[in-house]
């Protein structure tokens, strides 16, 4: 695997320790270490056949390239793809944006490296269609799956052990979601269930992700969750700003509905409760300050028949963000409240109570039309340069980063199962997630595109 540095694409390397420290910094945080990220584009090409033939170019990394060097250059790709450092503490919390810190205290040979390398390599195996890569983040997935079992059984006596630890266990979850197929469905709720073992939380994704991202210590969890909140803007400073107890509410309005639901009184109260978080939801909405919010940057004409759209071309505007993070938190929302919605009619229909639902109608137009609207800010990888060259281009021809889809996915699954969704556009979120397998390399995505709604 080669990257892009600033100054050239990877190569071989006469001593691999000595490149390291130049672009890492120093393991050990020693005077001469560098604050610049090791974050770097992967260069290896896609592999495709050979010009003329039916044939698969050779499957092999570069032969200059020693299995050092790909080690290396696979934990600069995954902090590239996946890390997000937060620019203003105020509006985002980034994602896995400490994680880079913690590489550099490590080092590159350590437990956590490996993790990230692996992840790294699967990716690329699958989008890059480099089968070598996925076998070799394969072995090393097995060799800290055992690793992981013995501190799971026997957990560590540091809480900076732990926590460095529980990070290894949520990055192979990650690439359980990465590496999932028809023929090996995704385990990563295995690797959650190991890091709540490890911290003496609940299984909670909320809580265990919240570990992760928050600015709390790992093992410091306790109340925080419920005062911060993951999917909380930091700036949130009211009880109308916090996504997290909205979403709670509507996970057990959810749950009842599917369990506990029989009399038409039950319905009705159910449908009552519904209406209301669907207000609090929209009070969310309102109360987000501007710089939280997204930006229209440009739009897409429609042009031809619905089912030719390409990903990232759906007719209408197109929004940009302040970070991942922060349209990752707008789309859940909208998912969200979609699926309130459709809840909404549903239980309405069922007790036929001849309410006028018209108001519910408008907010799946409006929410709908800024989720698709944000899928090149999230998939593409730059929305401005996608704009320009959209007369010739029908989907996105560059990818982005791989937190892009990561953060959108669950959202867009949601979305495209809902049977107030027209079709249509249920069709091309579909198409949007089997894209995010082939291009970003996240094969859980092509998966949910064909099973309905799942609630964890």
């Amino acid at each position: 695997m080669r990257c892009v540095t600033a100054k050239r694409t990877c190569g071989g390397y006469e001593n691999d320790e000595k490149v390291v420290i130049q672009q890492y910094g120093r393991p050990d945080n020693t005077p001469g270490s560098t604050t610049k990220s090791i974050g770097r584009k992967c260069s290896l090409p896609v592999r495709e056949r050979l010009p003329g033939t039916n044939i698969l170019a050779s499957d092999n990394s570069p032969i200059e390239v020693p299995d050092k060097a790909v080690d290396e250059f696979a934990l600069q790709a995954f902090v590239y793809d996946f890390c997000v450092h937060s620019t203003s503490q105020a509006l985002s919390r980034g994602f896995l944006g400490r994680l880079e810190a913690r590489l550099r205290r490590l080092g590159w040979k350590s437990d956590l490296a490996k993790a990230c390398g692996l992840v790294a390599l699967a990716k690329h195996g699958i989008s890059l269609n480099r089968p070598h890569l996925s076998l070799r983040a394969e072995k090393l997935y097995q060799d800290l799956v055992a690793s992981l079992a013995v501190e799971i059984q026997h957990p560590p006596a540091t809480l900076a052990n732990k926590e460095d630890k529980a990070l290894v266990a949520l990055l192979l979850g990650l690439y359980e979601i990465i590496a999932a197929d028809d023929l090996r469905p995704s385990n990563h709720n295995v690797h959650a269930r190991g890091v709540a073992a490890m911290l003496g939380v609940r299984n909670s994704p909320l809580e265990l992700l919240q570990a992760v991202q928050g600015g709390q210590s790992l093992g410091a969890l306790g109340g925080a969750v419920h005062n911060t909140g993951l999917l909380t803007p930091p700036i949130a400073s009211s009880s109308d700003q916090a996504l997290d107890p909205l979403l709670s509410i509507l996970g057990s309005i959810w749950e009842r509905n599917n369990s506990t639901i029989n009399t038409t009184a039950e319905i009705l109260v159910l449908r009552d409760e519904a209406m209301r978080l669907n207000d609090m939801f929209s009070k969310w909405e309102e109360a987000q300050p501007n710089d939280f919010k997204p930006s229209t940057v440009g739009s897409m004409t429609g042009r031809g028949v619905y089912f030719d759209y390409g990903v990232g071309s759906w007719p209408g505007k197109v929004d940009t963000y302040f970070d991942f993070y922060v349209a990752g938190v707008w789309n859940a929302y909208r998912a969200a409240r979609l699926l309130l919605v459709d809840l909404i009619l549903q239980l309405s229909d069922t007790i036929d109570d001849g309410t006028d639902h018209d108001a519910e109608l408008d907010v799946v137009l409006h929410v709908l039309e800024d989720m698709l609207s944000s899928i090149p800010y999230h998939l593409a990888e730059d929305v401005h340069a996608f704009l320009r060259d959209s007369d010739s281009n029908s989907s996105i021809a560059n990818p982005g980063r791989s937190v892009g889809g990561l953060l959108l996915m669950h959202s867009m699954h949601v979305v495209s199962n809902l049977v107030i969704i027209n079709p249509q556009i249920r069709s091309h979120m579909k198409k949007c997630l089997v894209w995010m397998k082939q291009n970003m390399g996240i094969g859980l995505a092509s998966l949910l595109a064909n099973v309905g709604i799942f609630w964890s």
